[in-house]
């Protein structure tokens, strides 16, 4: 069974290895041709879309993936229970972010962004259930597949965006928008392709999905709002070109998170699944490793060349974001073992004992971000990120060796036998 996970982590790394040079392109695009500030306002228009389909879907996404591999009968009824679940909270998310309007004055955000976010809203919450059904039937290599198609597609419109006169940043978003409701196009031909079309389902079956959501919905949306709150304190006591540049130093953090990201995807249904519970225990200890090994290997080159990539692949403007990558590493070794572990928790519906972790947690990121922004400006919230996740870390840590008992000090060795093993299941794919 390792073997086979192990597979099917290096299949959806490969994907990620495009998704991440497509990514990769969209963030050089926006650094280079939008600037400090556009690239802020590309950004924030992004995370609010973001955080409210997240608040909003309260985590039913998690709960098709986990019932889609407790019971069979879910995948004949999925399909209307998924349009349903898209159109209800798209509605809501709407309603919510429009009432919510006047948080963000015309001063920071122009309304003609909003517009934007307002039009973001459907396609971005389609994506999000998708996603989840492909998760739920193990379908990783039509999911990856899709990914590399609509984020490529994301990638043309919007440096097709350069070709018109105007307003640049306006221009991008549009473009943007519009490759976002192409991709809707893609999401639903194919889901109506892979799904059971039964005219109906049970209200029981909906219920169930949404009790076991509920369950992890605070802590998904807690560390959700947590990744993504500095920047609206950012542009609060500074500007929008402050969030451009902080941007691209978590940008490459994310980068850095497609192993563990990898990791998650492939492992939570086996987690979610009837897989004995020793089982269970001993492959996420070896994703841990792997995820922790995987996770300095990669950072140690960025680190090093850092200093020259950053200006001259984002611009002079950009070299700033070096130095916050370099304080938010150290936040990046412990998410990389804190991100797998909660996969077990989720696996074995025990979300709720890491609550009080996710509370406390975000309530000090924000405490800090408040007293240290001001003080010491972009540095501020980085040390405020890894603060926070080095104590989320520890926490979890110790959460999670109250069930399964072994030395935490192996976690943090850096064992290359672990990638030898990673490399040996899938040296027969070619």
């Amino acid at each position: 069974m390792k073997k086979k996970i192990y597979k099917n982590i290096f299949y959806n790394l490969l994907t990620k290895f495009f998704l991440i040079f497509i990514k990769f392109g969209i963030t050089i695009f926006t650094s280079r041709f939008l600037g400090a500030e556009g690239r802020g306002i590309f950004v924030l228009v992004n995370q609010i879309v973001g955080i409210a389909n997240t608040f909003i879907s309260i985590s039913c996404g998690e709960g098709l993936i986990y019932y889609l591999n407790k019971s069979q009968n879910y995948r004949k009824k999925i399909f209307f229970i998924t349009i349903f679940l898209i159109l209800v909270f798209s509605l809501i998310s709407s309603i919510i972010l429009i009432s919510l309007n006047i948080l963000f004055p015309n001063e920071i955000i122009d309304i003609k962004y909003k517009i934007i976010v307002l039009a973001l809203v459907i396609p971005v919450m389609t994506e999000y259930f998708l996603y989840s059904v492909l998760k739920g039937f193990k379908l990783f290599s039509n999911y990856n597949k899709i990914s590399i198609l609509t984020r490529t597609i994301l990638f043309l419109l919007i440096c097709s965006s350069i070709l018109f006169e105007g307003d640049v940043t306006l221009n991008c978003l549009i473009f943007y928008t519009i490759g976002y409701f192409l991709n809707l196009i893609i999401y639903f031909v194919y889901f109506f392709k892979i799904t059971v079309k039964k005219l109906y389902y049970k209200s029981k079956d909906l219920y169930r999905v949404i009790k076991y959501s509920s369950k992890i919905h605070l802590i998904n949306f807690i560390t959700e709002l947590e990744y993504k709150i500095d920047n609206f304190i950012i542009v609060f006591f500074l500007d929008l070109k402050a969030v451009g540049i902080y941007s691209i130093a978590v940008t490459i953090t994310q980068l850095v998170f497609y192993v563990t990201n990898s990791i998650n995807t492939i492992v939570f249904p086996y987690v979610s699944s009837n897989l004995k519970i020793i089982k269970k225990d001993e492959v996420i200890l070896d994703m841990v490793k792997l995820s922790f090994t995987s996770t300095i290997i990669i950072l140690f080159p960025l680190v090093l060349a850092g200093f020259y990539l950053f200006p001259f692949i984002f611009g002079a403007e950009f070299l700033e974001s070096y130095y916050i990558f370099l304080i938010l590493a150290f936040g990046i070794l412990a998410e990389s073992i804190s991100r797998v572990i909660i996969t077990w928790f989720k696996g074995l519906n025990k979300t709720k004992e890491l609550l009080n972790i996710s509370v406390s947690c975000i309530i000090l990121n924000i405490i800090l971000n408040l007293y240290l922004i001001p003080i010491l400006g972009l540095k501020g919230a980085a040390i405020s990120s890894v603060v926070t996740y080095t104590l989320r870390m520890i926490l979890i840590l110790v959460r999670f060796r109250s069930y399964v008992k072994f030395k935490i000090s192996k976690i943090f060795k850096i064992e290359f036998k672990q990638l030898y093993f990673f490399i040996s299941a899938i040296k027969n794919i070619t």
